[in-house]
This record gives C-alpha cells, structure tokens and sequence, in this order.
C-alpha cells in the first residue's frame, strides 16, 4: 500500500498533466505560468548526504558485508537481545509486494488499464466507508458534539449562566442600589435633620445602655 500509494504520487505529480498555476481568467499573471524545477543545491546536498548514510548502513547490516572494518549485522550486534537475523525469504517477499503495488500504481495512473472511478465503483461500498473514515466525524459531530455537547451540556450551562448567575448577581446589584437609595434620601443637607437623627442615636444607645445594665 505504500509503495501503491508513494508511486501513485510520483506518476501523477511528474508524469501526469501539468495543473500547476492559475489561468488568467482565474486571475494568474499574464504570460507563460511557472513551470516545475529542482530544489537548490542547499536542499539538495543535505538529502544526497543523508541518502548515502542511509544506503551506506542498509548495506552494513547484509550477510557476508563489511564496510570501514564493521562486522556483518553490526546492528544485531548493537541491539544485544533485540536484534532479528537477516532474512532473504523476508526480504525477497517484501521487495516483490513492493513492486506489485508499484505496477499496479503504473497500470492505474499512467497505463490506465482501469481508472480510479472504475475501482471506485466496484468497491463503492468500501470507499464510501473509508473515505467517510468509518464514520468517526459523523460519530463525533453529529452525535457526540451536536447531539450531546450542544443540545445538553452547552445548554445546561447556558441556562446556569443566565438563570443562576445572572440572576444572583442582578439580585446583589438590586438590593445594593434599592438600600443606596434609601440612605441617600437621608442625605437632604438640612442641619435640623442631622440633629433629630443625632438626638434618636443617642436617645437608642442611652436605652440600650440602660437596658443591658438594669
């Protein structure tokens, strides 16, 4: 399948129409439209020297092969106890399904021998699953997040918010602004006033005063 799917991408990046750039009409600059072209030398000097230590170790790990003075299967050697022992069955098996799944990339990308649509429609009911990917987003946003996050927890704490919390603090703000406003209607500024509420507070404490003695 990978090797299916890589070589997939290679024919029809490289070997299929060219649909890079926009048009003019789709609002691309006049002229010619950019064509396709290697990377620089900076990108490509990095991936040559990682290619080479990547071929330079598969070759040190092959039966019979040494390389700088390192023994043969050097990396079993490395990996005491979790090393596996090269296998030509293995790997003769697994470079043919490799190569079956790179001709049948070809025969349905380049050679068209069948087309994508072609296999789409005789496995419709496998695509349709995969592509919905099992129907985990449905799953997920249909029922979980929609039918449950939205439709109950969401609202709950909706009606938390504007039922409890709203409510209470509104309460709080009333009951302070109903009791400001009775005390400030005591504030007239007249003298006469200030006098008779002086006269009862000492005329409540000298009460209260007798009272808590007698």
């Amino acid at each position: 399948l990978t090797a299916f799917y890589i070589f997939r991408l290679i024919f029809v990046t490289f070997l299929g129409e060219y649909r890079g750039g926009e048009s003019q009409e789709q609002g691309g600059a006049p002229g010619p439209q950019a064509s396709p072209h290697e990377s620089p030398v900076i990108m490509i000097i990095p991936m040559v020297v990682l290619a080479a230590g990547a071929f330079a170790a598969g070759l040190a790990n092959l039966p019979g092969f040494s390389i700088l003075g390192i023994p043969d299967s050097w990396m079993a050697n490395l990996l005491v106890g979790h090393g596996e022992v090269f296998s030509t069955g293995i790997a003769t098996s697994s470079s043919l399904i490799a190569a079956i799944g790179i001709v049948s990339a070809y025969g349905v990308y380049v050679a068209r021998y069948v087309t994508p649509e072609d296999i789409r429609q005789t496995f419709k009911p496998i695509h349709t699953l995969l592509s919905r990917k099992y129907y985990l987003d449905d799953l997920y946003e249909e029922i979980i997040v929609k039918k449950g996050v939205y439709a109950y927890l969401a609202n709950f704490g909706d009606k938390f918010d504007r039922h409890v919390v709203d409510r209470s603090v509104n309460t709080v703000a009333i009951i302070g602004r109903n009791i400001g406003g009775a005390i400030a209607k005591l504030q007239t500024g007249q003298v006469q006033v200030y006098g008779i509420g002086i006269s009862i507070g000492l005329i409540v404490i000298m009460a209260a005063f007798w009272f808590a003695t007698s």
